[in-house]
């Protein structure tokens, strides 16, 4: 692949064990209500991946970040954010979107008898309450709707904020998704705090704050400062209510210390395991792997269960993993390639324009990780 020479090769192959970790979580459900214990050792073992939800959240403000603080003082640096996001994460999203309602909706009408069209366009998905939480197919989409709320806000929020404030307003948010989360244990479903944004901005500012830091010059400082008594408070405070009925709300701020964490060392060292042409492959077309890998699982499998009769059903599952993870990675390749590749290149006609005095801030061109969106397994979906 070719390379930028400001791109980490290590980040796309963190991206690529995100959604790996994704593809586990949503295609071991095949396994469920089987009686070998190997069965159940794999899903119990996926259930973990949906933690890929937290890297893939951090990565993003990590990245994001960068881009912005980069770009800081251009003459376009707005609209040059807002146009390459656009013709980055739009044209898959609303190809899917057009798909599953054109077409699947048709197919299957009752299974769409609740879902609602407009939240999926304008990205508001995550704040559906009730029956907007288990459209079929559509119940990964919302975490697409929390990065677009978030890329609305943030460039503002960067712009307007030096570094070292930004990082005090990071931290702020980080804890303020944490007292949200702890407030509302006990009042709203578990699904309503795992997708509504204000309970998943600590994800989002936690990536902000490596950023910051990542690049500066006073790294080891602001490490002291700021990283140290965060992680030391987050914890303790997760030992403080371990077993208690705010365990849960606790356990998503240490996750996003340990994938911030992952992240920071994976940017300043680029191992050699995470640098691999697998791994950054694999990152390279997450987006689109992400985007339709729950549609193309459920018709892998629907198809393989009419083989019931000729073929075990034990070994149906075993066949599902490789046949369904090889299509989903064909079908983003092709869309990449063939539909994807000429959006991707009119970016080139929306480079931030930089000044002298955002040179001196370290402007440049966006890094490329930040070219796919975060994509977030729904801990109660179906493959």
């Amino acid at each position: 692949m070719s390379r930028k020479p400001d791109q980490i090769l290590a980040l796309d192959g963190m991206r690529g064990i995100a959604i790996l970790s994704v593809m586990a979580f949503h295609f071991s459900s095949v396994f469920e209500g089987s009686v070998s214990r190997l069965d159940h050792w794999i899903v119990s073992l996926a259930s973990h991946g949906s933690r890929g939800v937290d890297l893939f959240f951090v990565l993003s403000g990590f990245l994001i970040t960068r881009i912005l603080m980069r770009s800081r003082g251009s003459e376009n640096c707005l609209r040059s954010f807002y146009m390459r996001r656009v013709l980055r994460i739009f044209p898959v999203y609303f190809l899917y979107i057009f798909i599953v309602f054109a077409i699947v909706g048709r197919i299957q009408p009752a299974s769409f008898s609740n879902t609602h069209l407009w939240p999926y366009l304008a990205y508001v998905s995550n704040w559906q309450n009730g029956t907007g939480l288990t459209d079929p197919h559509l119940n990964h989409i919302w975490s697409l709707a929390i990065e677009e709320q978030f890329y609305l806000v943030w460039p503002l929020l960067v712009l307007l904020c030096p570094p070292r404030r930004l990082i005090h307003v990071s931290a702020g948010i980080c804890l303020l998704a944490l007292g949200l989360r702890l407030a509302a244990t006990g009042h709203f479903a578990p699904q309503i705090i795992f997708r509504m944004t204000p309970f998943r901005a600590d994800a989002l500012a936690g990536g902000a704050i490596i950023a910051v830091i990542f690049d500066s010059e006073k790294r080891t400082e602001l490490i002291k400062r700021f990283a140290i008594p965060l992680v030391a408070a987050v914890l303790l405070l997760t030992f403080a209510l371990h077993r208690s009925p705010y365990s849960h709300a606790v356990e998503f701020s240490a996750i996003v210390v340990v994938c911030a964490g992952a992240i920071f060392l994976a940017a300043l060292h680029n191992p050699s395991f995470l640098s691999g042409p697998i791994l950054t492959t694999i990152g390279k077309y997450s987006y689109g792997i992400y985007v339709y890998h729950l549609l193309v699982g459920s018709l892998v499998w629907t198809y393989l269960k009419t083989c019931q009769t000729v073929v075990p059903l034990a070994a149906l599952r075993w066949c599902y993993l490789p046949i369904v993870s090889g299509s989903v990675f064909a079908l983003a390749w092709l869309s990449y390639r063939y539909f994807e590749s000429p959006f991707l290149r009119l970016k080139d006609q929306f480079t931030a324009k930089t000044t002298p005095a955002s040179r001196g801030e370290g402007a440049g061109d966006a890094v490329s990780q930040a070219e796919l969106v975060p994509c977030v397994p729904d801990s109660g979906a179906a493959a």
